[in-house]
């Protein structure tokens, strides 16, 4: 390349890691998302750790584009509600639920669970958002096309984590099941990365900095993440292990904390609930055998070194007690802020104004009522 290369992220809200056309799921209709993926590559084990048109570019450029959607509340064009209705599946993954997701059941009021109609409904909105993603992410790739970039540019789509969408019974995230703590990654540079491959290496978003850095040709970086160029090139790294962290702390009367750590075929996660500082027993799930996460080994005898080998990487620099402290003094820190604003008001057009915590509440389904009849 004689030009310098440039760079695009598109960054969705919470689109669970299997929900897409190129990820195999054969109802979602994600036309523009697919066709990146063909153009360029697709990652099957990336996980969450904790434009404007212009006829001509000079200037290299780095352009972050965020979308609020497909977070709840399930809100989707009726058009596309209306196709998906009846055609999602409401049969959802159960079984084998540790200790700490019975807990959290309680804490979230989610037992009894949803009913099939329930399902149906958040499952057809969510489906709707995220089809309306996709046809903004395209109209998105076409404007680069038209500015001539396109073919110096790497292109990376990727979600901050995952949404239960009711498997395991449960909504939103803040667990570690794979369609919450796993995301959606594809990434496409012309001449770099392969049309139409797959790579089930793991990694996580801590490297898309290091793969930029290193596009842009700038020092290496002191990060746990690391540069997916070998990726790219069909290098792997199958001795790598991902961690991924959680901290849910608003000051209910539930709070807890945990840590997942991700190791080939094996993932092991542990919570620990900060009110009487105790840890739940850990979980642990072979992908390979048991990709839906249903039969947990953790007092499997058979497992007993795996299951110790990888607590051990979750103890070796995890404190749950020193994680709390500072979640809570960033909070105090947070409401600070939240207060200050109120009373300052800074605001200037560029302001976002969220919406109310009746609207923004991460577990809501919107509508109970089945649609009239055609």
């Amino acid at each position: 390349m004689t030009d310098p290369p440039n760079i695009l992220l598109i960054m969705s809200d919470q689109h669970a890691p299997n929900l897409l056309g190129c990820y195999g799921d054969p109802l979602v209709r994600t036309p523009n998302l697919d066709r990146l993926a063909t153009e360029g590559m697709r990652f099957t084990n990336a996980y969450c750790p904790f434009l404007q048109e212009r006829s001509a570019m000079e200037t290299p450029f780095a352009a972050v584009t965020g979308f609020l959607l497909p977070h709840c509340p399930y809100i989707g064009p009726k058009a596309a509600f209306d196709y998906y209705f009846d055609r999602v599946p409401t049969t959802p993954e159960a079984g084998g639920e540790p200790d700490c997701i019975q807990a959290l059941y309680k804490w979230r009021n989610l037992d009894p669970p949803a009913t099939a109609h329930q399902l149906r409904v958040a499952r057809a909105a969510y489906y709707a958002m995220i089809e309306y993603v996709d046809m903004n992410i395209g109209r998105i790739l076409d404007v680069l096309d038209q500015s001539g970039q396109a073919e110096n540019t790497l292109v990376i789509y990727c979600s901050d984590h995952g949404e239960m969408l009711g498997e395991h019974n449960l909504w939103s995230k803040k667990c570690f099941y794979e369609h919450s703590a796993r995301i959606p990654l594809i990434a496409r540079m012309p001449g770099v990365t392969t049309p139409g491959n797959e790579c089930a290496a793991l990694c996580s978003l801590l490297d898309l900095a290091p793969t930029f850095a290193e596009l842009a040709d700038a020092a290496p970086m002191d990060t746990d993440g690391k540069s997916l160029f070998p990726l790219f090139h069909g290098d792997g790294n199958p001795g790598r292990v991902i961690t991924s962290e959680v901290a849910d702390m608003n000051g209910g009367s539930f709070e807890w904390l945990g840590k997942m750590v991700r190791k080939g075929d094996w993932k092991l996660w542990q919570h620990h609930r900060t009110e009487d500082d105790t840890s739940f027993p850990p979980a642990l799930f072979n992908l390979a055998d048991d990709p839906n996460e249903t039969c947990n080994l953790a007092a499997n005898p058979e497992h007993t070194a795996t299951r110790d080998e990888l607590l051990a990487q979750i103890e070796q620099d995890w404190n749950p007690s020193a994680v709390a402290a500072e979640v809570k003094q960033q909070l105090h820190d947070w409401r600070v802020l939240c207060q200050w604003g109120k009373i300052v008001q800074p605001l200037h057009p560029d302001t976002y104004v969220w919406p109310g915590e009746e609207t923004e509440a991460d577990i809501e389904l919107i509508s109970l009522q089945k649609p009239k009849q055609k």
